[in-house]
């Protein structure tokens, strides 16, 4: 006969299964609910004209020392993931007319750039120039990443696509955006709750995190 004891083993398994299943998708539809807005602008006739893009060093403006090359390789690695346009490494140009560039950028002075831009567009066929900044580098908990950056159209100088925004992990939505991204990019399986300090801790997953956000502006229309 089925004994009352194993009756109440198999009510307790089936219940605290159950409570799990409800726990896990308790937490990823509050993961999905995160919303984090971009502060970007994108003028959306001179970015349909943009095909190669020289992606300019990242300039240190946070008054804190990081690993700026290791920043850049992953606005880099976004750039080329995301495949919006061919992106090209400031190290294949001479040093000399990278530094020009770097010295002449003026976002609140576009017109003094106008003739450096296109005479190196028309020298090298690159369509567009990546400034990029990084205004805030906050490596210890909650994490921190002020960034910004300028695309300027070669041919007419003028921005094509700007992005100027901050991530705070001490922010809730930033908080819910970025450990769903690690557990969709490495463990898709888990339930992310099993390991949810990951984000907390590492800068360098931060910064990709950010730049996977702020990239995605590209794709949108400007209202």
């Amino acid at each position: 006969m089925f004994s009352m004891r194993k009756f109440i083993l198999i009510f307790i398994i089936f219940v605290f299964s159950f409570s799990g299943c409800m726990s896990f998708e308790k937490l990823k539809i509050g993961s999905m609910r995160a919303y984090k807005s971009v502060n970007y602008f994108k003028d959306d006739e001179l970015a349909s004209k943009i095909g190669r893009v020289l992606v300019l060093p990242v300039k240190n403006i946070s008054g804190i020392e990081f690993d700026e090359a290791g920043v850049y390789n992953s606005l880099f690695l976004a750039l080329l993931h995301k495949k919006y346009f061919e992106v090209l490494k400031y190290q294949s140009f001479p040093e000399n007319m990278i530094s020009e560039l770097q010295n002449s950028f003026k976002p609140e002075a576009s017109n003094s750039m106008s003739n450096i831009l296109k005479v190196f567009g028309e020298k090298y066929k690159i369509d567009a120039i990546l400034f990029s900044e990084i205004s805030v580098y906050k490596s210890y908990k909650p994490l921190v990443l002020g960034y910004k950056h300028f695309l300027y159209s070669t041919n007419s100088g003028q921005v094509a696509w700007s992005v100027d925004d901050v991530f705070d992990m001490g922010d809730k939505n930033v908080n819910a955006l970025s450990k769903n991204w690690y557990f969709k990019k490495y463990e898709e399986d888990r339930n992310p709750s099993m390991k949810s300090d990951i984000m907390e801790i590492s800068m360098n997953n931060f910064v990709e995190f950010s730049f996977s956000v702020l990239l995605e502006t590209w794709q949108k229309k400007q209202k």
